[in-house]
Parts: structure tokens; sequence; C-alpha cells
């Protein structure tokens, strides 16, 4: 989709977008108002009330999408303090500055969507910022803060190891290696590491890697459920459903034919389920076997977690 074909583009800036004179240059022909260029912002921004009065839904829209956006901030200094706030508060009040772009006021303050960094579905990157391997979620970066917009994600063997890693020749020379407060050995961890850098073929291997009497102890601990979440719950890279191009070369230049149409876990269940849920129903089983009874058991947690992720 083209830039001119896209609507409130407010993380790009706050000013009237190609795509919102498009939207509203054919609701104005449609309807008989006016449609000087210049007159234009002020029917987005509600000051010429023609198009709020025709269509209420558009400004409840423009909105939610501004919220959406807006909320998508690195830390809580962008966002309205804590304190008992009236729904009123949260009516946006929108003014349009010629030259200037859109002012938007909410909360007893001006809001602002801060900006995104584009990403590329198909660049690897480094760090845990590729992890999906770039596209919507590698893109919720502001350009001037470096902080994630959310958190870390346990899918990403640099986030475990401190370091970066990008291949499996990196995990052979790290020197460190999580185990997970001693649930893990170093050998184990290791390959999980392995594993993770392969963002494709990650989600049947890593729930394999848990099937295993041993290693199911360690379903317990807040980090393994992190890696399990990110693994088979983050989407990963999008693209649309159909033929996918095949890359012409070993190792590809880019992940761009990895991309799904509907996230990493539906991707591997509608092509092949037989390994994950072979490996689900060991885990289950192992953890139930594991059951004393009480709640606040080591294995508990595990057990909890086993059941949840089911």
């Amino acid at each position: 989709v083209t830039d001119n074909h896209m609507v409130f583009r407010w993380e790009k800036s706050a000013d009237f977008g190609a795509g919102d004179a498009r939207l509203l240059s054919q609701v104005c022909l449609q309807m008989g108002f006016p449609m000087d260029p210049d007159e234009l912002p002020f029917y987005l921004s509600g000051e010429s009330r023609e198009l709020g009065d025709n269509y209420p839904e558009m400004p409840v829209m423009r909105d939610i999408v501004f919220f959406f956006k807006a909320l998508m901030t690195p830390t809580s200094e962008s966002l309205p303090e804590l304190r008992r706030w009236r729904p009123r508060d949260a009516a946006l009040w929108w003014k349009y500055r010629p030259g200037q772009g859109f002012e938007t006021h909410g909360f007893a303050r001006r809001m602002e969507v801060h900006p995104w960094k584009e990403g590329d579905s198909g660049d690897k990157g480094t760090g845990w910022r590729s992890s999906m391997g770039g596209g919507f979620l590698a893109s919720l970066f502001g350009s001037g803060d470096k902080r994630p917009r959310c958190p870390p994600s346990g899918g990403n063997p640099s986030n475990l190891a401190g370091k970066e890693v990008n291949s499996e020749e990196d995990v052979l020379h790290l020197q460190k290696l999580p185990t997970f407060d001693g649930l893990l050995r170093p050998s184990e961890s290791e390959l999980l590491l392995t594993y993770l850098t392969a963002p494709y073929l990650r989600v049947p291997l890593v729930l394999k890697h848990f099937a295993d009497p041993q290693r199911v102890r360690a379903l317990g601990h807040k980090d393994v459920q992190g890696v399990l979440d990110a693994c088979f719950f983050e989407p990963g890279p999008w693209q649309p459903p159909g033929t996918v191009d095949v890359p012409p070369e070993v190792p590809a230049p880019s992940r761009a034919h990895m991309a799904t149409p509907c996230g990493l876990l539906l991707h591997e269940l509608s092509n092949a389920p037989a390994p994950l849920i072979d490996a689900a129903e060991e885990i289950l089983a192992m953890t139930l076997e594991l059951d004393t009874g009480r709640h606040d058991s080591p294995c508990a947690a595990g057990l909890l977690y086993a059941v949840r992720l089911m």
C-alpha cells in the first residue's frame, strides 16, 4: 500500500497527509462540500463541522487510531500522569495550524504520537530489535528514544545470552550461558539458543526441547515461560496469502520469504501439526506426573503453565 493511500499517519508527522487529502476529497465530491485543499485539514480536525455532522464515525475512528498509536510509547513519561481521570478528560480536542500541522489535546495536556522506526521484513538486522525479522514489531522503536516500545522478546537469543547472537557460530563463542537458576545444563541452554537463531523453525524445536523428563521442570521458571510465549505467540513478519518467491541462493540474503500470512504458530499447525501436537501432549503428560496435589509445590507453576499453553 502506497503512502498516498494511507490515512491517519500520526506516527510519521502531525501534518495533513496525502492519504487524508485523497479520502476527504472523495467524500466532499460525493456530498457536495467545498473541496478547497486549504479547507480539507479543517474537516479532519472538526473545526469545519460538515464532515463530523454527516459522518460521526469519522472523528471516532480518527481518535481511536490516534490513541492506539499514542499508547505505543517507549515510556510512561509521554503518557498522561496517573490520577483519577473522568471520561470527559479522554475526549480529544483537535486544532489545525497551517504550516505546523495538527495539535491534539486530551487529559489536560497536548498529546503526541512518537515516530516509529521503519523496518523491513526482509532485513535480518542485529540484536533483539530484529528478533521478529523486522516488519511491524521491529518498527515500534522511536527514532529519538532507543528504549523499546515493548519488552525485549524472550525469543531472541541475544536477550537471553546478554550478547549479540545471530547465528550458531555466535552461540559457540559464548563464554557464559543462561541456565535459568540451574534448571538447564549449559549444553541444554546452548541447544536452546541455537534453536532460537532460526525463528522460522523454532516453534516445534523449542517445544520438543522441553518435552523431556528433566527439562520439563524448567517450565516453572518465568524466563523459560517468556521464551515459549515469544516463540509461539509472536506472529513474526507478515505477508499476504499466495505464492512465495524462493530465494536463489542459500543462505538467503534476507528473511522476506519466511514471512507468514497468519503467524508462525498457525502456519506450523496448518502445514506440519504432528510434531507440535505430539510434543505438547508429552509435556502435559510429564507435568501431570510431577503433580503432588499441592498448589505450592515446586512443580505447580510448571504444571499450570503447561495447562495454559495447551
